[in-house]
């Protein structure tokens, strides 16, 4: 065979492999590869200028994901506020759901770079700002078999004091991961967290918290696990400033009781038999009064008080099953 003819043959191979994309109505992209259908969050009005409420396009791209049975939101580069709660329960379907930005190929620094590395960020283009305020949830989502959020940064407002009761809550899903993300300058300072798990299996990976806190009058983690299932923490920062000009973060509020509590784990059963908590190449920087907690003594009672919020309402010894879990740490 010549060359040019096999040269020609990889060409067809190649295109006939890349996948392309195609609109639908409702903001849906297909992949003509076979892959699940891919959903543009601008398809539904989302704006990205850091003004305009982009919550309720949130929610309509979330409830048209729910509709087909899961699948992935591409987020485009921009600023979208989340001035209206987003909350979605795929509860009974069996959902996969991906939120994605745009990549960035920048990595999380070992822990053992020095300061000016570690806070320099991950240069993301696709940013949620949660506007919400004191006792609401920015973003809820619960019941999928697994979730991914990558390339997404979460950013606060430098005037605010409670950007969210919750940035992100997690709450039953299987395996939850948050992959190459930044949380910057957030604070919840009424007893909320920047991200919390609920009877959840959390993968935090390549991720960096910068300048963001909680109220540690509260007890409140930067990142709070309740009845877990699981918690893995690799290659992370959590530092007490970022280093976006003129806005450093938020530690200068209040000091959170610690950047990650592992709390009460969930009970035991024939399907999750085992709990374990693994920390590893994670960089804690002393802003927070521990580095990691574990609050085993005392187990957190939540409900809803509202359409996005939840509230404290009291606190009670944990039982055995509560304290039973292995924790490993490396380095």
């Amino acid at each position: 065979m010549k060359f040019p003819t096999v040269m020609w043959l990889m060409l067809l191979i190649l295109v006939a492999f890349t996948p392309s994309y195609g609109k639908t109505p409702g903001g849906r992209t297909t992949l003509t590869s076979g892959t699940d259908d891919v959903f543009n969050l601008a398809e539904f009005g989302a704006a990205g200028d850091g003004i305009t409420d982009d919550g309720p396009a949130l929610q309509n791209a979330l409830d048209a994901i729910a509709a087909v049975g899961g699948g992935t939101l591409f987020v485009p580069a921009g600023r979208y506020a989340i001035g209206t709660p987003v909350q979605k329960d795929f509860s009974g379907l069996g959902a996969s759901l991906k939120i994605l930005g745009v990549e960035s190929l920048t990595p999380v620094p070992p822990p053992n770079s020095p300061g000016d590395v570690l806070t320099r960020g991950l240069d993301l283009q696709s940013e949620f700002a949660p506007r919400t305020g004191p006792q609401v949830v920015a973003i809820r989502i619960s019941g999928l078999q697994s979730f991914l959020i990558k390339d997404i940064t979460f950013i606060g407002q430098p005037d605010v004091n409670t950007d969210a009761e919750f940035t992100l809550t997690l709450t039953d899903v299987w395996e939850a991961t948050i992959r190459h993300c930044e949380f910057y300058g957030l604070s919840s300072l009424e007893g909320g967290s920047i991200v919390l798990a609920v009877r959840s299996h959390l993968n935090i990976e390549q991720s960096v918290f910068l300048g963001s806190t909680c109220s540690s009058g509260y007890n409140a983690p930067v990142v709070q696990n309740l009845e877990w299932k699981g918690v893995t923490i690799t290659d992370a920062v959590f530092a007490d400033y970022g280093q976006r000009a003129g806005f450093y973060g938020k530690l200068g509020l209040a000091a959170p009781y610690s950047w990650v509590n592992i709390g009460n784990a969930a009970a035991p059963g024939s399907s999750s038999p085992r709990r374990a908590a693994t920390i590893k190449d994670v960089f804690l920087d002393e802003g927070g009064f521990f580095g990691i907690s574990s609050t085993l003594h005392f187990r957190v009672a939540y409900e809803r008080h509202k359409p996005g919020g939840l509230r404290q309402l009291s606190k009670r010894p944990a039982t055995g099953a509560d304290c039973e879990f292995s924790l490993r740490l490396e380095s």
